[in-house]
């Protein structure tokens, strides 16, 4: 009868995968039945080595999604630095392509809009320079107007 009862416990075990609890169930079911050992309690080295090939590769495979996906984030990094330098350099045109939708596509969405508004805001300050310079050289109004028209018309239909 303690037989069939230790079988039982061993599958409610095994079923559980309550395997940390295994060597205390060995000793007790040692204890109970004169010093026998069940297979599966002999196996446990064979266990305890599975699981330590398991967690090894589990972690390896961590490792290696890890350094792909630091990788990618360090890609759309260099993008974003590479358009601020554009931007600084005085090119406004230069837009951030990014593919995935995570946290950079935010950022990129954002970083575009802000060089919309610089480049409107340049072209707008490049129109009125431009106005400046003729009123100071003395141009008639006609010349001056026009510009001022041109300018107007430019900006409402999108031109720069």
């Amino acid at each position: 009868m303690s037989v069939h009862l230790g079988k039982r416990v061993e599958r409610q075990l095994v079923v559980l995968g309550l395997a940390s609890l295994l060597p205390f169930s060995a000793l007790i079911y040692q204890a109970l039945n004169d010093g026998a050992v069940p297979k599966i309690f002999q196996s446990f080295a064979h266990f305890n080595q599975a699981t330590t090939i398991a967690a090894a590769v589990i972690l390896f495979i961590v490792a290696l999604s890890s350094v792909r996906m630091l990788r990618r984030k360090l890609k759309t990094l260099s993008r974003f630095e590479e358009a601020t330098r554009t931007l600084t350099s005085g090119d406004y045109s230069h837009r951030i392509e990014i593919d995935e939708q995570d946290e950079f596509y935010t950022l990129a969405k954002a970083f575009n809009e802000l060089t919309d508004q610089l480049e409107d805001s340049m072209q707008s300050n490049r129109s009125l320079t431009d106005i400046d310079r003729l009123i100071l050289n003395g141009e008639d109004l006609d010349t001056i107007l026009r510009r001022i028209l041109i300018s107007a018309k430019m900006d409402a239909i999108g031109i720069s």
